[in-house]
């Protein structure tokens, strides 16, 4: 959580996040309490198995896509080198932070 704020706090005021839906609740309710009620962040929240689903949330200010693979607690997966392809595609200069708690160190 230290490393996952320190990002949340290097970004514009007024960002615009894109995060799995189904994330650790620590990692939930530091963007809602604190990105989004006192720092102003947007953030919306996306079922990134579908990467179509991370693509149409892309706005003008998005500033950064958390991908949380597999999810926790529901075991999702998301296919982190087709979200970074096509955020890529989309706008090259979108940051792109992964968190794998839930996967071996081994991946």
């Amino acid at each position: 959580m230290g490393a996952f704020s320190a990002i949340i706090h290097i970004l514009p005021n007024k960002s615009h996040i894109i995060c799995s839906d189904d994330v650790y609740g620590g990692t939930s309710r530091y963007l809602r309490m604190y990105a989004i009620e006192k720092f102003h962040y947007e953030v919306d929240f996306v079922d990134m198995t579908d990467i179509k689903n991370v693509i149409n949330a892309i706005k003008p200010n998005t500033a950064l896509v958390h991908i949380e693979t597999p999810t926790n607690p529901t075991m999702k997966i998301t296919d982190i080198q087709g979200v970074c392809d096509a955020v890529k595609k989309k706008n090259k200069d979108i940051l792109i932070m992964g968190d794998n708690t839930f996967s071996s160190p081994y991946l």
